[in-house]
């Protein structure tokens, strides 16, 4: 207190009221101060509260959200189920070899297990996926016409090939042949189908595809060419060499090939004329490297009719005896006794239109069997190159 007593300038004692006030002024400013110091604590305190509120309510939204998430994550799993590789065979152009189709059931046992071998294979090298992970294979193909392919290429008989077919199904549950149909499209269409399919699922790590011989596959494919993470899920197996636009889309991707298990050449069915059947009626066949090893079989002569793309009929020029014309002009023939059935015994039908229309009935009678080939609009040659191009055979 000694600070509160004090003289004036001219050194003069304060006076006890002096003292007085200047000791209230003190204590006015420490209660002062005391009560801003209150006031900051409430302040404090309440901002605490506010937080403390704040935190319960994040803590409990992430509960909730973590909760969600796991059930989505759950979720996901099972629509997607464990992760796969999805092995797409057109069955049509990517074919076994021969030999190994030709051995029927036990062709078929090594076909799958070399399949199973060499995908697996491939994942542990090239796609760096365990050995582990589920493969699903399937293979799209016309039944009908596969046997008769192989039937009329002297490989192997129908029933030899049904063995083959029955035996492959038979060895693993996930790798499979699967009749498409007859339909020239079957085939294609399901291929397709399953691409796009599975290639939007997320479980699927890779898609193997193998239709080599067939650029109506090119379309589909190139849509995976526009980001490198799609085009990195595709692998293409090269089996028949790729035509020249299947050539330039596959630089796009990884592409393999199992020359150990699939022919590297389309299966040529020998086709059969007149003249060559009589021929070899008239003499003995020489042995060769491929008579002599492949089992002969005994086809009745086919009857050729040509289609474009749109399924019409193209016949060939038909050959007349020109001389005949200038008669036949002047003769009024009746129109029934060639296009259906006329009643009367003499309509002036000529004897040599007789005689052909005979031969030619003759003729038709005796084959039994015929080829149907798709060909291109512009040429009456078979258009090896297109995906349109189909052997179709019916009894």
């Amino acid at each position: 207190m000694s600070t509160l007593v004090s003289t004036h300038s001219q050194g003069s004692p304060l006076t006890l009221e002096q003292r007085w006030n200047t000791l209230r002024d003190v204590e006015d400013q420490r209660n002062t101060i005391i009560q801003e110091l209150f006031a900051e604590f409430e302040r404090v305190r309440l901002e605490n509260e506010r937080l403390c509120l704040r935190l319960d309510a994040s803590e409990r939204a992430y509960g909730i959200s973590l909760t969600e998430s796991r059930e989505l994550t759950a979720t996901i799993r099972r629509l997607t189920g464990p992760s796969f590789v999805f092995v797409l065979i057109d069955g049509d152009n990517t074919l076994f070899l021969d030999s190994i189709v030709a051995a029927g059931t036990e062709g078929g046992q090594r076909a799958a297990h070399g399949l199973q071998q060499a995908l697996k294979d491939l994942m542990i090298g090239s796609l760096e996926l365990g050995s582990d992970t589920t493969v699903l294979v399937n293979i799209f193909h016309n039944a009908t016409g596969f046997k008769k392919t192989y039937r009329d290429a002297g490989i192997a008989d129908e029933a030899t090939v049904s063995d083959f077919l029955r035996s492959f199904n038979a060895q693993l549950p996930t790798i499979e042949y699967i009749d498409a149909g007859e339909d020239s499209q079957a085939a294609d269409n399901k291929m397709n189908g399953r691409l796009d399919f599975f290639s939007r699922i997320e479980g699927c790590k890779q898609i193997v595809f193998a239709g080599s011989a067939d650029r109506g596959y090119v379309g589909p494919l190139r849509r995976f060419t526009g980001s490198p993470a799609d085009a990195a899920r595709i692998t293409l197996i090269e089996s028949i060499p790729f035509p020249q636009d299947f050539q330039d889309l596959s630089t796009s991707f990884d592409t393999v090939k199992f020359d150990e298990l699939f022919r590297t050449r389309k299966i040529v069915v020998p086709r059969t004329t007149w003249a060559t059947t009589t021929a070899r009626r008239a003499s003995p066949s020489t042995p060769t490297e491929d008579n002599s090893t492949r089992p002969v079989v005994d086809h009745a002569v086919r009857r050729i009719i040509w289609l474009n793309q749109r399924g019409q009929r193209i016949d060939p020029p038909v050959r007349f005896d020109g001389d005949l014309i200038p008669g036949l002009k002047t003769r009024r023939l009746c129109s029934r006794h060639f296009l259906t059935h006329c009643n009367y015994q003499n309509c002036g039908i000529l004897l040599e239109a007789v005689s052909v229309l005979s031969v030619m009935d003759a003729e038709i009678s005796t084959v039994p069997q015929v080829t149907i080939v798709h060909t291109s609009v512009a040429t009456m040659e078979p258009d090896a190159s297109s995906s349109q191009v189909n052997m179709i055979w019916t009894e």
